[in-house]
Protein backbone atom coordinates (compact mmCIF):
# COMPACT_ATOMS: atom_id res chain seq x y z
CA UNK A 1 0.00 0.00 0.00
CA UNK A 2 1.45 3.24 -1.41
CA UNK A 3 -1.18 4.88 1.24
CA UNK A 4 1.12 4.26 4.38
CA UNK A 5 4.40 5.90 2.63
CA UNK A 6 2.09 9.04 1.73
CA UNK A 7 1.01 9.12 5.33
CA UNK A 8 4.50 8.99 6.81
CA UNK A 9 5.65 11.82 4.41
CA UNK A 10 2.76 14.24 5.33
CA UNK A 11 2.60 13.43 8.98
CA UNK A 12 7.11 13.97 8.79
CA UNK A 13 6.02 17.46 6.61
CA UNK A 14 3.81 18.81 9.35
CA UNK A 15 5.86 17.45 12.12
CA UNK A 16 8.42 19.85 10.66
CA UNK A 17 6.48 22.43 9.91
CA UNK A 18 5.10 22.24 13.82
CA UNK A 19 8.19 22.21 15.51
CA UNK A 20 9.52 25.51 13.16
CA UNK A 21 6.80 27.33 14.59
CA UNK A 22 7.34 26.40 18.11
CA UNK A 23 3.65 24.22 17.97
CA UNK A 24 3.75 21.34 20.21
CA UNK A 25 0.42 19.89 19.22
CA UNK A 26 -2.12 19.79 16.47
CA UNK A 27 -5.72 19.42 17.18
CA UNK A 28 -6.40 18.44 13.35
CA UNK A 29 -5.25 18.03 9.73
CA UNK A 30 -7.29 18.65 6.75
CA UNK A 31 -5.70 17.03 3.67
CA UNK A 32 -7.07 17.54 0.06
CA UNK A 33 -7.55 13.94 -1.83
CA UNK A 34 -8.30 14.17 -5.72
CA UNK A 35 -9.77 10.85 -6.88
CA UNK A 36 -7.41 10.83 -9.85
CA UNK A 37 -3.82 10.10 -7.31
CA UNK A 38 -4.94 6.99 -6.69
CA UNK A 39 -5.14 7.79 -3.07
CA UNK A 40 -7.67 5.66 -1.13
CA UNK A 41 -9.11 7.82 1.46
CA UNK A 42 -9.96 4.97 3.77
CA UNK A 43 -6.43 3.44 3.82
CA UNK A 44 -4.82 6.85 4.57
CA UNK A 45 -7.19 7.06 7.29
CA UNK A 46 -6.58 3.74 8.79
CA UNK A 47 -2.59 4.19 8.90
CA UNK A 48 -3.04 7.94 10.53
CA UNK A 49 -3.07 7.23 14.39
CA UNK A 50 -0.36 4.60 14.07
CA UNK A 51 2.00 7.06 12.14
CA UNK A 52 1.15 9.91 14.45
CA UNK A 53 2.59 8.14 17.53
CA UNK A 54 5.13 9.97 19.28
CA UNK A 55 4.52 12.97 16.52
CA UNK A 56 3.18 16.56 17.25
CA UNK A 57 -0.44 15.19 15.75
CA UNK A 58 -0.72 12.16 18.29
CA UNK A 59 -4.49 12.32 18.96
CA UNK A 60 -5.18 14.83 16.03
CA UNK A 61 -8.21 14.51 14.06
CA UNK A 62 -7.48 13.61 10.53
CA UNK A 63 -9.98 15.68 8.01
CA UNK A 64 -10.12 14.55 4.88
CA UNK A 65 -11.71 16.21 1.81
CA UNK A 66 -12.18 14.38 -1.77
CA UNK A 67 -12.01 16.28 -5.10
CA UNK A 68 -13.82 14.26 -7.40
CA UNK A 69 -11.46 13.98 -11.77
CA UNK A 70 -12.26 16.68 -13.51
CA UNK A 71 -11.45 16.79 -17.52
CA UNK A 72 -11.24 19.32 -20.19
CA UNK A 73 -11.42 17.97 -23.89
CA UNK A 74 -8.95 19.39 -26.17
CA UNK A 75 -11.09 18.60 -29.08
CA UNK A 76 -14.49 20.16 -28.44
CA UNK A 77 -14.08 22.26 -25.59
CA UNK A 78 -16.22 20.44 -22.58
CA UNK A 79 -15.69 20.24 -19.32
CA UNK A 80 -17.09 17.10 -17.50
CA UNK A 81 -16.26 15.31 -14.00
CA UNK A 82 -15.76 11.74 -14.27
CA UNK A 83 -18.54 8.77 -14.00
CA UNK A 84 -16.30 6.35 -12.50
CA UNK A 85 -14.00 5.97 -8.97
CA UNK A 86 -10.85 7.40 -9.44
CA UNK A 87 -9.46 3.88 -8.15
CA UNK A 88 -11.32 1.99 -10.89
CA UNK A 89 -7.96 0.84 -12.93
CA UNK A 90 -9.87 -1.81 -14.56
CA UNK A 91 -12.40 0.67 -16.32
CA UNK A 92 -11.68 1.28 -19.80
CA UNK A 93 -10.20 4.65 -20.93
CA UNK A 94 -12.09 8.27 -20.12
CA UNK A 95 -13.78 9.26 -23.20
CA UNK A 96 -15.12 12.73 -23.49
CA UNK A 97 -19.19 12.52 -22.75
CA UNK A 98 -19.74 14.97 -25.95
CA UNK A 99 -17.48 13.72 -28.60
CA UNK A 100 -16.19 10.43 -27.50
CA UNK A 101 -12.47 11.96 -27.81
CA UNK A 102 -9.07 10.25 -25.80
CA UNK A 103 -7.77 13.88 -25.96
CA UNK A 104 -8.56 15.00 -22.10
CA UNK A 105 -6.79 16.92 -19.99
CA UNK A 106 -7.22 16.23 -15.93
CA UNK A 107 -8.13 19.61 -14.96
CA UNK A 108 -9.02 18.37 -10.81
CA UNK A 109 -8.89 15.39 -9.10
CA UNK A 110 -5.16 15.05 -9.03
CA UNK A 111 -4.49 16.74 -5.96
CA UNK A 112 -2.51 16.09 -2.88
CA UNK A 113 -1.64 18.46 0.03
CA UNK A 114 -2.00 20.00 3.43
CA UNK A 115 -4.68 22.02 3.23
CA UNK A 116 -4.81 23.01 7.01
CA UNK A 117 -3.27 21.96 10.29
CA UNK A 118 -5.26 23.21 13.08
CA UNK A 119 -4.03 24.03 16.84
CA UNK A 120 -4.04 25.41 19.94
CA UNK A 121 -2.44 29.16 20.41
CA UNK A 122 -0.72 29.02 23.94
Amino acid sequence: MHELSVVQSIVQTTSGILAERGIEKASFLTLVIGAHTGIIPKYVKMYYNDVCEGTPLEGSELRIESVDTEYFCRDCGHVFRSERSGHDHHAPEERCPACSSADLEVIAGDELMIKEVGYEDR
